[in-house]
């Protein structure tokens, strides 16, 4: 298939390297350091308190009332679904974060797909009548503006660390959609101005919401998802759109009851969906409404919109903790958002705003270790299964070039010196290149063919002769390493994890670990140049 054309004018906004030492402490310190200058295309969402669920008034006007929530996801007939309302509310405390404004588009989806090659969503290779696949496996121009659907989780998920973002969790949702105030929908309390309410004993009309110009519901007489902001009086507190209607938006949250609540969850597997789409009534229209969907499924009336960390770049390092839970020994604690530091260059387009992809480079210790110095490491590595320990991870966007490790997410194991142990390994392998050359000149003898080469032969050597810091992919295999990691013991109120120049002139880093020992920490550098 034909390339779909790039867009014209790329221009780079936004987040310059971090460089200096002084920078990073300041950002793994307080994320209030920053300025809350909101990224092209999000809006600033303040710390606070929100409310997540529905309350009781809520709950018995609900099931008083004529209207029902028409998804039942069990099979059983009832005029509320709990599954999907909640039977509680409560108030959970949000940090500070960004949000995109609108929906992820057509159009800034497309973009993502032009850098990366990632797979096109079902219902894009088809013509405007819906039938003919279009010749070149593009969209129409006129869906540029809507926003993406028959997206899974994990395509939505792709999209949003190319982007520097990630998918926000239920409660930053619910949180960008009713600020601080429990209001039904993202406008305020009510649909449309037959519905009354009491003031001081007396009955007073509501405020006005019209319910066929707030969002695109079933009321609305839409049929489809429209463009991205066609129904600016629906804007939540913070002045976020399309919050209700239009299409469902994929969360983090795994479903599950809700904090202290008391619905009763049956056989239930997903991820939880908000917002409500152009298919749905008013009712699922409501913030508290929760959908859970297959993180391997997707549909037509599903996209997302993703929120960012105040800190850029840390959203990456947060999907690599996720992704690399696997490679880990042990039960290994990270502090993410305390010990991470972080680079990031972010580009954006300059006349829709939608991200162009963000370029990170970010590592992670663990949050302590029982060992002072570098003596207590190797102690404690040979006593680990296979001589190592994770003391770190690693997010790059960019090829390592002194590594030879491309881009992707990496843990950072230490492995003590075993000389022994490689000096009967190097004897293994000069064995076996041994028998290989004497079974391939046998076979020459005798006219045969060569024995093809053992596809399983180990690359990486198990053991070393020096210390070194081996870097694991996702699947566990070791991918590259260093030898001779400088290690030594530091104290904490001068010591912190960050970017600085080597001795040479080059990128260095310095991952300090905090260590049980009192104030003590264990510093580990070592070289880490990139190129684009």
């Amino acid at each position: 298939m034909n390339r779909v054309v790039a867009i014209p004018c790329l221009v780079l906004i936004g987040f310059a390297l971090i460089a200096r030492a002084q920078d990073q402490r300041a950002m793994a310190g307080n994320s209030n350091s920053l300025d809350n200058t909101p990224p092209p295309g999000m809006i600033f969402i303040p710390e606070g308190t929100t409310h997540i669920g529905t309350t009781k008034e809520q709950l018995k006007e609900l099931e008083d009332g004529p209207l029902n929530l028409s998804l039942d996801l069990d099979g059983e007939d009832k005029p509320v679904n709990y599954e999907l309302i909640g039977k509680s509310q409560q108030r959970v405390k949000v940090g500070s974060f960004y949000i995109d404004e609108f929906e992820v588009t057509n159009r800034a989806y497309k973009a993502f797909l032009d850098a990366t090659g990632y797979e096109k969503p079902d219902n894009w290779g088809v013509t405007e009548d819906g039938q003919t696949p279009a010749e070149d496996g593009s969209i129409s121009e006129d869906l540029l503006d809507l926003p993406v659907v028959n997206v899974r989780y994990i395509d939505a998920a792709a999209y949003a660390k190319w982007a520097g973002k990630s998918l926000p969790t239920e409660a930053q949702w619910e949180r960008a959609a009713r600020g601080d105030e429990p209001r039904a929908y993202p406008w305020g309390d009510y649909w449309d101005t037959r519905q009354k309410l009491w003031i001081n004993g007396q009955r007073k009309e509501a405020a006005r919401a019209a319910s066929d110009d707030h969002c695109n519901s079933v009321e609305a007489q839409k049929g489809a998802p429209v463009a991205v902001g066609s129904f600016p009086k629906g804007k939540s507190p913070f002045g976020v759109q399309d919050m209700s209607g239009n299409v469902w938006e994929w969360t983090s949250t795994w479903i599950q009851p809700h904090p202290r609540g008391n619905e009763e969850l049956k056989n239930v597997y997903g991820r939880i969906l908000k917002g409500g789409s152009f298919s749905n009534s008013k009712v699922v229209q409501r913030a508290a409404v929760r959908m859970f969907f297959d993180p391997g499924d997707w549909q037509s009336a599903v996209g997302f919109r993703c929120v960012k960390s105040l800190r850029p770049g840390l959203d990456s390092l947060l999907y690599a903790q996720q992704d690399l839970d696997a490679t880990l020994i042990g039960e290994v604690e990270f502090e993410v958002e305390r010990d991470a530091v972080v680079r990031e260059e972010a580009e954006y387009d300059p006349k829709h705003g939608h991200s162009l992809g963000a370029k990170v480079l970010g590592f992670c210790p663990v949050a302590s270790i029982s060992a002072p110095n570098e003596s207590g490491l190797v102690s404690r590595a040979r006593r680990e299964a296979g001589d190592s320990i994770p003391v770190g991870i690693v997010s790059t966007s960019y090829a390592v070039s002194n590594l030879s490790l491309p881009p992707g997410d990496y843990t950072i194991h230490f492995q003590a010196a075993n000389k022994t142990a490689h000096k009967d390994w190097m004897r293994e392998q000069e064995k076996e290149k041994e028998e290989k050359a004497a079974a391939a000149k046998a076979a020459a003898e005798n006219g045969e063919a060569a024995p093809a080469d053992d596809e399983d032969e180990a690359e990486f050597p198990p053991y070393s002769d020096s210390n070194r810091l081996i870097f694991n992919d996702s699947t566990g295999n070791p991918v590259a390493e260093i030898t001779n990691p400088v290690v030594r013991g530091g104290d904490s109120s001068e010591d912190s994890s960050m970017f600085k120049k080597s001795d040479e002139g080059g990128s260095m880093i310095q991952m300090v670990i905090q260590s049980q020992f009192g104030r003590k920490v264990l510093v580990i550098e070592f070289p880490f140049e990139t190129k684009s």
